[in-house]
């Protein structure tokens, strides 16, 4: 199975957080998950370190910044795809995973804060898996696991977005044609 995090490796994307999550997932499915973190940035160093430390060369790879034949390559052998994304989870990254149909973790809405109202709008409870914060690393981890243990939510998670997905996300032909 593999668990995919494609984003700006920054604070506001919580590559650390995702890092941390898996780790504690990996471990309680005994190495039976691999993961591919795809992104630059000023973490890079901070994860990979955290990686060797954990001894999980082998369970995780980091991709810098790479073609998007290759982010869409991947993503089609994605099983679970997670954004922890502090500001807003319709970013471009996120849009291409809920294009490819991927079984998505990220968090739940800040209302007070004015933060994925609209991603609430627009994306029903049925759709994606959301966790109370990107601060929980726990509860990212159960979250994975629960996704590795039942496939058929999993599954129904990726149709789900991707049927959902497809009422606002048109291609960029249909766009240039005045069609979207």
């Amino acid at each position: 199975l593999i668990v995919t995090f494609l984003g700006r490796l920054e604070n506001d994307k919580a590559p650390d957080k995702f890092l941390e999550a898996f780790l504690i997932a990996n471990k309680k499915l005994f190495k039976k998950i691999h993961s591919i973190i795809i992104g630059s940035g000023s973490m890079k160093a901070q994860l990979e370190n955290l990686i060797i430390k954990n001894n999980a060369i082998s369970d995780i790879m980091i991709l810098g910044d790479i073609s998007h034949q290759t982010i869409l390559h991947i993503l089609n052998k994605t099983d679970i795809y997670i954004s922890l994304n502090r500001f807003g989870n319709l970013s471009n990254s996120n849009l291409e995973a809920m294009s490819a149909g991927k079984a998505i973790i990220m968090p739940r809405s800040k209302p007070r804060e004015e933060i994925d109202i609209y991603t609430d709008k627009i994306i029903p409870k049925s759709a994606v898996y959301r966790v109370s914060s990107s601060n929980y690393v726990e509860e990212i981890a159960n979250a994975i696991i629960y996704l590795y243990s039942n496939r058929s939510i999993r599954l129904e998670l990726g149709r789900n977005i991707k049927r959902v997905s497809s009422k606002f996300i048109h291609g960029w032909e249909r766009r240039k044609i005045g069609r979207a």
